[in-house]
């Protein structure tokens, strides 16, 4: 069954104003903005609580040591640890492109748009069905 049309514009903008939302997306912001590097950014709770579901890992959340592992790793190199793990891990590391990057902001502000960020943002009530990857 699909969504009417215009549903999932109307839930995008029941999400902005929602106060869960915002709380989580001032902490995620917050902690970028904190992180000395990305390696400590991906140690974040805070981080990992809006990035990983929005990757499509939210059972990962609280495994920040292989986090960092897979998403620092090369989705190119055959032998590489997000390769290893599987499909979502890979794309995970694609798609952020941390390999290529220094800076804690590109977890925010590269590889995830704001439109997904707060989307998954909004999935984080328990009960709520999570966000697929990007």
């Amino acid at each position: 069954m699909s969504p009417k049309a215009g549903e999932e514009e109307k839930g995008l903008a029941r999400e902005k104003k929602d106060p869960v939302t915002l709380t989580a997306l001032a902490q995620f912001r917050q902690a970028l903005d904190a992180a000395p590097n990305i390696d400590k950014a991906l140690s974040d709770p805070r981080v990992l609580k809006v990035l990983m579901p929005a990757l499509g890992l939210p059972d990962q959340v609280g495994n920040p040591g292989l986090v960092k592992r897979a998403l620092l790793s090369d989705p190119k190199e055959n032998k590489g640890v997000a390769v290893q793990l599987g499909t979502t891990w890979k794309n995970a590391a694609a798609t952020l492109n941390l390999k290529a990057t220094t800076t804690p902001k590109t977890v925010a502000f590269e590889g995830l748009t704001d439109k997904e960020t707060t989307a998954v943002a909004g999935q984080l009530r328990l009960g709520e069905a999570v966000l697929t990857a990007p």
